[in-house]
């Protein structure tokens, strides 16, 4: 398979290491978690192409699976913001017809231990594969924290809901995006879940920060 490399690799090589899904019952500050990213005013992705332009691409089953998975990178690194209501996503990705061809499971369901989010104690942290194969993997995800209900436990929030609030249909109006990460293949695309290192790119209301995962 021919590979396309992901440029500025050598601003991120040395910021290794992985957050596990029990940062704050082990004490990890914020703070802490904060250090271990490179911080950029602005994603890799971010870019001028209208959300409409780039959801027709996400959309269409004929084009090549990267480029799909590209198409929403950037319109989430363009368009979605921390802090952003379930009706904000709405207006930012206006056709999210792609959504259906993808899959979304609280992190504890989607069999990994080690996540580039910090994980509050108050939030519900979940993965959205982008067009998972039929073993359910797929190389390129978003991650993303939603505040618990009233917070009365950790991971109450349903898949589900997840899936409402990105559709722009959850009811709930108070609620809203914590943070969110784009997690993506060193180059091109990997055939297996094996692939060796990822880049992430971190998404807060510091700024965007990257790490290899």
């Amino acid at each position: 398979m021919k590979r396309i490399c992901i440029p500025l690799l050598f601003l991120i090589g040395s910021l290794l290491g992985c957050a596990t899904d029990r940062d704050a019952e082990r004490g990890v500050t914020q703070r802490t978690f904060d250090a271990e990213f490179f911080w950029r005013s602005k994603s890799t992705f971010a870019g001028n192409t209208p959300a409409e332009a780039l959801c027709q691409v996400a959309n269409d089953p004929t084009l090549d699976r990267r480029l799909r998975c590209v198409a929403i990178a950037r319109l989430f690194a363009s368009f979605v913001k921390p802090g952003f209501t379930s009706e904000q996503m709405r207006h930012a990705i206006p056709d999210k017809r792609w959504l259906s061809a993808c899959s979304v499971y609280p992190c504890g369901a989607a069999g990994g231990g080690s996540l580039p989010i910090y994980n509050r104690r108050d939030c519900s942290p979940f993965i959205l594969r982008l067009f998972p194969d039929a073993t359910g993997w797929s190389d390129w995800v978003i991650i993303f924290n939603l505040p618990e209900p009233d917070a009365p436990l950790h991971g109450a929030r349903s898949s589900e809901e997840a899936l409402a609030f990105f559709s722009g249909t959850h009811p709930d109006k108070r609620l809203k995006l914590v943070e969110f990460v784009i997690e993506y293949p060193v180059c091109g695309s990997s055939d297996t879940p094996t692939k060796e290192v990822s880049v992430v790119e971190r998404f807060t209301k510091k700024g965007v920060g990257l790490r290899l995962h």
